[in-house]
């Protein structure tokens, strides 16, 4: 990879047009015999460009809907993902493995994640609005501050999950007296 495949795909993860022109690109340094082997570090790498290449797809669709594709990430294994601040409204994400993920102060609004696999997963401070998590398994995943105004929770699996009362009142609709 170049520099600026690099400057690019840092462009994508963080959805901006430009990088501060003071930006520096220091080359990571080997790892040694304990480290992950080449095969390995390349199958992770070759994912981390489809994703990078989705996820800016994506962006374009949701600019103008004339170019770009809504981001499809059915069934994809992204356990151990860490994308905090991503934007991916809309996104189509049933069924994925996400499990210990962190998705951080994410924009999942009105994201399709209908069976995902979101145990453990860091989803403090994203939001949720309107996303559809039935049947979705949340065990032991982390809501605190998440917006999940009109959040679809039907049968999903909330065991151990941290979230707050309000939060899981405003998900439910639930009515105070």
């Amino acid at each position: 990879m170049d520099e600026a495949d690099a400057k690019r795909q840092l462009r994508v993860k963080y959805v901006c047009t430009r990088l501060p022109d003071d930006t520096l690109l220091i080359e990571k340094p080997a790892e040694g015999k304990a480290g992950k082997s080449n095969e390995a570090r390349s199958v992770k790498s070759a994912k981390a460009r489809q994703l990078l290449h989705i996820m800016a797809d994506h962006h374009v669709w949701l600019k103008n809907g004339k170019g770009g594709i809504r981001a499809n990430l059915n069934r994809l294994n992204l356990a151990g993902l860490k994308i905090p601040h991503a934007a991916l409204p809309h996104a189509d994400i049933a069924e994925a493995d996400l499990s210990f993920a962190d998705l951080g102060k994410a924009n999942l609004q009105n994201a399709n994640l209908v069976r995902a696999n979101l145990q453990g997963a860091n989803l403090q401070g994203a939001d949720l609005s309107g996303a559809d998590l039935s049947d979705a398994d949340l065990r032991d995943a982390v809501l605190t501050g998440a917006k999940l105004k009109g959040t679809d929770l039907w049968r999903a699996n909330l065991i151990g999950c941290k979230i707050s009362p309000k939060a899981l009142h405003t998900a439910l609709s639930c009515r105070s007296s």
